[in-house]
């Protein structure tokens, strides 16, 4: 480990999907980079203490949030094609990590991802908040892995 660790921010990220997004798209949020392996248990030889072995690597959903525009962009196209045509089209998602210095800090591939779902925020007229009205894409991925 370095002497000086550059940190990351946690609010400064930037996520293309190849050949899906703009240059200029942006998200407010990324959720779901989380890659386990779920264990079984084994009992071996009879005996109380059990043992843990690796069964199959687990992923949760990729969910990106960003605000609702007036206009339908590629992510859009890319989404309805699958959600309401069946028609799906794996890319690779790229989720980058800035440092206070807006310098890239980490990077992660999700790899073959597909779109699974498609929402819009809730609409209320109480709602006193001034953030805007949110798209909520959830995608799946084959793999993730740290790239930088």
């Amino acid at each position: 480990m370095s002497q000086n660790p550059i940190l990351a921010n946690k609010h400064s990220f930037h996520v293309t999907i190849d050949g899906v997004t703009d240059e200029d798209e942006y998200f407010y949020a990324v959720e779901g980079l989380s890659i386990h392996y779920s264990l079984e248990t084994f009992f071996p030889g009879g005996n109380l203490s059990s043992v843990y072995m690796p069964r199959k690597i687990e992923s949760k959903p990729l969910i990106l949030k960003r605000p609702v525009i007036d206009q339908k962009s590629g992510l859009i196209k890319w989404c309805t094609d699958s959600l309401e045509k069946g028609i799906f089209q794996p890319v690779d998602v790229n989720i980058f990590i800035m440092n206070l210095e807006g310098d890239i800090n980490n990077q992660w591939l999700a790899e073959k991802a597909i779109p699974i779902g498609f929402e819009i925020s809730p609409m209320d007229m109480n709602d006193k908040s001034d953030v805007n009205l949110m798209e909520i894409i959830t995608l799946v991925y084959q793999s993730l892995q740290r790239v930088k």
